[in-house]
């Protein structure tokens, strides 16, 4: 069976790379909590507590998770051979797309530029989330890689007769 494959949405890819996956959704949840503060408190100039910026971004990835795994997923089709950095910017789009009315709802009556303001938090706080997916999935390139060289190493220069080999 093909799995389907979709942004926090983009979580579920990592089901099949990384068994655990879905332990990556506390740390995307606590950043988009984080930088959504932060951004509204310094730059779009209204407030909103640490709390509720916190209950925004849980809901907002636990919607876009439900609706980017399951339906979306069966009825777009990307499937998992697709690249994974292409996988990545498509996830990004559709989570900031999907996530976009959870933060309407949650700024709704705090800024005088509503829409503009939900397209802001939106996009910049899955920004941080799919900078931190990025740099996951490059780790464990570079871990996967590190091993592939280690074996061809072991396959070009084997070891001599005799010769113990630690690892």
């Amino acid at each position: 069976m093909t799995r389907i494959i979709y942004a926090d949405l983009f979580v579920g890819l990592f089901e099949e790379l990384f068994s655990y996956s879905y332990v990556l959704l506390i740390p995307i949840i606590l950043l988009e909590a984080v930088v959504t503060y932060f951004l509204v408190k310094h730059f779009l100039k209204f407030e909103i507590s640490l709390v509720k910026a916190l209950i925004m971004s849980l809901s907002a990835n636990l919607f876009s998770f439900a609706v980017g795994i399951y339906p979306l997923g069966h009825v777009m089709g990307y499937k998992k051979h697709m690249d994974l950095l292409i996988q990545l910017v498509i996830g990004y789009f559709l989570s900031s797309g999907l996530e976009l009315p959870i933060v309407y709802v949650f700024i709704k009556g705090h800024s005088r530029k509503l829409l503009k303001d939900s397209f802001k938090i939106s996009f910049l706080m899955n920004l941080s989330s799919y900078m931190l997916l990025l740099g996951f999935i490059l780790f464990n390139l570079f871990e996967l890689l590190g091993k592939f060289i280690e074996g061809l190493k072991r396959f070009l220069f084997p070891p001599r007769a005799g010769e113990v080999v630690i690892e």
